[in-house]
């Protein structure tokens, strides 16, 4: 984007302070890509032995890095941004520009795991951690798009501390629920509850069960639990655009400092 100037010929042009931010959000997707695939690398190393992939070592590796990815992806994303000064648009485009970033490479490494050589998981078992991965997604992007906006206004580190401090919460209640009940060390339970967490979520949707004769499926209640987590999503992007309404518009801050193109 071209921006107009009132200097005269004489003069400098005046230091553009978004200069750095120009490229985003090819820095996000570089700085993620590479800390995945280094993971992957790291998680799967280890899965063969004498150059054979045994599916019965290689699946709880494959759940375990997907439960790790996607549980960074809901932290370190919105650390990453609420590290940096705010930019003078609106939350919601931010975090809307960056879910195909986060998403589209944890996608990549779920798709595989269809083959039958390597996890050998049903179509309808992706489809699933997909759209849970989505939806968690859309969850911590509100959270941000909220956030983002306060910082911009009038109250950064706060909003910063509030933000982070709330996704953990957000990530930690399900968990903390089924550590109180016995529900984590009840043999075979797997329940929905479990898609209440990225740290729970991927094995809640994948987990074997010899003693029944079954593999892996989605039974109906985690559907009903997935659909549950989109209706928090919407929530969480309701709540970003209520905020963003009680808050003055970025154009103030473009006319002091310019904005990204």
């Amino acid at each position: 984007m071209i921006r107009a100037t009132t200097d005269s010929p004489g003069q400098s042009p005046a230091p553009d302070r978004w200069a750095h931010r120009r490229a985003e959000p090819r820095p996000l997707a570089f700085f993620w890509t590479t800390l995945l695939a280094i993971g992957t690398v790291i998680a799967l190393a280890g899965t063969t032995s004498a150059g054979i992939l045994a599916q019965d070592i290689y699946r709880p590796a494959v759940r375990t890095l997907l439960a790790v990815a996607l549980t960074c992806a809901c932290l370190l994303w919105p650390l990453f941004r609420l590290s940096q000064p705010p930019e003078p648009i609106r939350g919601t485009r931010v975090a809307i520009r960056d879910l195909p970033v986060v998403f589209i490479p944890l996608v990549a490494v779920l798709l595989p795991q269809r083959l039958w050589f390597l996890a050998g998981w049903p179509t309808s078992i992706i489809v699933a951690i997909a759209v849970a991965m989505l939806g968690w997604l859309f969850v911590v992007g509100g959270v941000l798009a909220a956030a983002l906006d306060r910082v911009r206004a009038n109250d950064p580190a706060r909003s910063r501390v509030a933000a982070m401090l709330s996704i953990i919460l957000l990530m930690g209640a399900a968990p903390a629920v089924l550590l109180v009940t016995g529900g984590v060390t009840t043999p075979g339970d797997h329940g929905p509850l479990m898609l209440g967490s990225p740290l729970t979520c991927i094995t809640a949707l994948t987990v074997d069960r010899p003693w029944s004769g079954l593999g892996p499926r989605v039974e109906p209640g985690h559907w009903a639990a997935v659909g549950a987590l989109w209706g928090a999503a919407g929530i969480s992007w309701l709540r970003a655009a209520w905020v963003a309404r009680g808050l003055p518009p970025p154009e103030a801050s473009v006319a002091r400092g310019g904005s990204p193109a």
